[in-house]
């Protein structure tokens, strides 16, 4: 049942609460941000490019192994979110770009989907760079279809969410390669009709020994659905020179929607060579509705080459699912993508 008293109402049931605490830990997390004193500690250098004007003394030997160290999984790390496009890295990206995704998803026991959508960012002049213009646009995808690889474009529920046309402006008050917050708000067509959304995002990256952690929460607001809030962290670690483990979890709370939704998820990234790589990973989402449960795992393996230039990519991504809405039977499924991505266009 759910608790109440007279000075404070919620509607948290029991069933709830793994997936409550899952995301207001997420969603919590950065706060040392405002009171940094407790984690001073555990917090050390990034990459040069994130604090050019640094005037500190020649570090010992201890520091420079220490920043060695954080270098290189920053490095790592960056490497495979730029090479697979991930869609933190793109929206974080400092530089105009135009990027074409072709795709063509197969699964068992379904019709073959096809998809393309493009995607436009200008970095607006005379902005400090700060500034941003971001034109998206997708066609209308079959309910089908469940894009796993990208679970960036897919609520916990398995639906597609993204637009027909997204047009938006995104201001960046904080910068940084080590701390990113961004205001953003936009006009999207929805249930066919135009829609007005506003976004808060920030991003704040630590530090802890040879792992580096990267904690995003986004709270959001549209006519369309109204309030919703994403609270996600990272864990990176180099395995070795090319490869690298990542343990993500993710929480995230819709205002129409009962419960709470959370992922689990561990990746392994592999480089193959300068022009392709392969990423495993294993994804599973959970429910708190009817009841705290597992509503879908997958295993997927992605194969992503540079087929040509710089700019032309090609993507192979096999996979297996079980879902609770098909009885948790193993459903296979592959997703070609071509993409080609444009950088430095202004």
């Amino acid at each position: 049942m759910p608790t109440e008293n007279k000075y404070f109402k919620t509607n948290i049931s029991p069933k709830h609460l793994p997936g409550a605490i899952i995301y207001i830990v997420l969603l919590l997390l950065p706060v040392h941000v405002l009171f940094p004193g407790p984690w001073a500690a555990i917090q050390c250098a990034w990459a040069e490019e994130a604090y050019p004007e640094s005037q500190d003394p020649e570090p010992g030997i201890i520091d420079r192994t220490h920043l060695r160290i954080s270098r290189t999984v920053v490095g790592t790390a960056r490497w495979f979110d730029s090479f697979f496009y991930d869609e933190r890295f793109e929206r974080e990206e400092n530089r105009s770009s135009l990027r074409l995704r072709f795709d063509s998803f197969f699964e068992k026991n379904e019709h073959a989907v096809y998809d393309v959508n493009a995607s436009l960012r200008l970095i607006l002049p005379d902005t400090n760079r700060r500034l941003r213009l971001v034109v998206a646009g997708d066609p209308d995808i079959e309910s089908g279809l469940v894009d796993i690889t990208n679970v960036d474009n897919l609520d916990q529920t398995g639906q597609d969410t993204r637009q027909d046309l997204n047009i938006g402006l995104s201001y960046f008050l904080i910068d940084k390669l080590r701390q990113n917050l961004s205001l953003g708000a936009g006009v999207f067509v929805k249930y066919d009709s135009p829609q007005l959304s506003l976004t808060a995002r920030y991003k704040q990256l630590e530090g802890l020994g040879n792992w580096k952690v990267r904690m995003i929460p986004q709270l959001s607001w549209d006519t369309a659905d109204g309030w919703s809030s994403k609270a996600g962290i990272d864990f990176d670690r180099p395995l070795t020179d090319i490869l690298l483990f990542r343990a993500s979890t993710q929480g995230e709370w819709f205002e129409h929607e009962e419960g709470f939704f959370y992922t689990l998820a561990a990746s392994v990234f592999q480089s193959l060579d300068k022009k392709s790589a392969l990423a495993y990973q294993w994804i599973n989402n959970f429910q708190t509705e009817p009841y705290n449960h597992l509503h879908q795992t997958a295993l997927v393996i992605r194969y992503r080459r540079n087929v040509w230039k710089d700019w032309l990519f090609l993507e192979v991504a096999p996979q297996i699912k079980w879902s609770d809405d098909k009885d948790y039977e193993a459903i296979p499924g592959i997703l070609f993508r071509l993409e080609t991505i444009y950088g430095y266009l202004g």
